[in-house]
């Protein structure tokens, strides 16, 4: 929530991890993020870059694209987010023009992209959807869990990209291990949440419920007595 040029970098520097979510854009707010980003890079610390509404204008494409191409820990996006920013990372005709910020494609249909994306900035790239795709370009972690109500409340993946940023703090050495095991978690929440089928309002105040209930045992991440129920998470690494 820092945007301003003249301390985005001093926090930074003292920050675990550090989500840059490009929602809501003008030119000051954009001189704050490489701000953060050069604190980043010279404190080593991770960050994450949400690419929300990547294609929807020409203004949004390319600032995202300059984020990008200085190498986030992880990008993390919807489909039609992740296509259009490989499209245009890799400067490829015919790339794909986002829709605003809700995907028009599945995740298994940028799957693809994702691990090109992986590959071409040297991160790790998480594409979300029905099935949530986690990829290093040569590893992909497959998290099944989740409920769609998550799509209905505003700012859902953007709390996500600051969750996933939260577990690389927490968790050094493996970017694509951490935002796997956050994605999982996260989506457990939202299981939680979810149970008796409430409207997206009820939704919203049990899943911040849930995720407070948050804790880790045995290297897993689990919501408290979820974890081994019927429709607890499926996590699928190679």
């Amino acid at each position: 929530m820092v945007h301003s040029p003249d301390e985005s970098g001093d926090f930074a520097a003292i920050a675990g991890a550090v989500s840059i979510n490009v929602g809501t854009l003008s030119g000051p707010w954009v001189e704050g993020m490489h701000k953060a980003v050069d604190a980043c890079e010279a404190h080593a610390k991770p960050w994450v870059l949400d690419p929300v509404g990547m294609g929807a204008t020409p203004f949004r494409s390319a600032e995202t694209v300059r984020l990008a191409l200085r190498r986030p820990t992880v990008v993390r996006g919807n489909a039609s987010e992740i296509k259009a920013l490989y499209a245009a990372c890799a400067e490829r005709q015919g790339g794909v023009a986002g829709k605003g910020v809700d995907a028009t494609h599945s995740s298994a249909e940028a799957v693809g992209d994702a691990g090109a994306l992986a590959r071409l900035l040297g991160c790790v790239v998480a594409c979300t959807g029905e099935v949530d795709y986690v990829t290093d370009g040569t590893r992909t972690a497959e998290v099944h869990n989740g409920s769609p109500l998550q799509t209905k409340v505003t700012a859902a993946g953007c709390s996500l990209s600051s969750v996933v940023a939260a577990y690389l703090a927490a968790r050094p050495g493996d970017p694509l291990l951490a935002t796997a095991h956050a994605v999982t978690a996260y989506n457990m929440a939202g299981d939680v949440a979810a149970q008796d089928q409430p409207g997206p309002g009820t939704f919203r105040v049990r899943f911040v419920d849930a995720l407070y209930e948050i804790a880790e045992v045995g290297g897993h991440n689990i919501v408290r007595g979820f974890w081994d129920s019927p429709e607890g998470p499926v996590l699928r690494l190679p």
